[in-house]
């Protein structure tokens, strides 16, 4: 799996839709002034240190959503991992 490009603003989330084993690419949206995602950080030992400097990032973040039953996930904000929540 490649990590997909990750947009580097605070107001935009790059969706992710898990669909089997892999992620695809949904595209990139903006963020509501309540943001409509949950944030994984700080919830699963993958997302490790600072998310804007993470290594990997969408990987984690997919393995991370996927392992816990999420059907969407998302980077954001650099690397900050955000579900739809349930």
């Amino acid at each position: 799996m490649r990590d997909a490009p990750i947009v580097h603003c605070s107001t935009i989330c790059c969706i992710t839709a898990l669909i089997a084993e892999h992620g695809i690419p949904r595209g990139c949206y903006k963020d509501l002034p309540v943001p409509a995602m949950e944030i994984l950080e700080g919830k699963d030992h993958l997302l490790d240190g600072n998310y804007t400097t993470r290594k990997h990032a969408v990987k984690k973040c997919i393995l991370v959503g996927k392992g816990r039953g999420y059907p969407i996930v998302g980077i954001q904000n650099g690397g900050m991992c955000v579900v739809v929540q349930r």
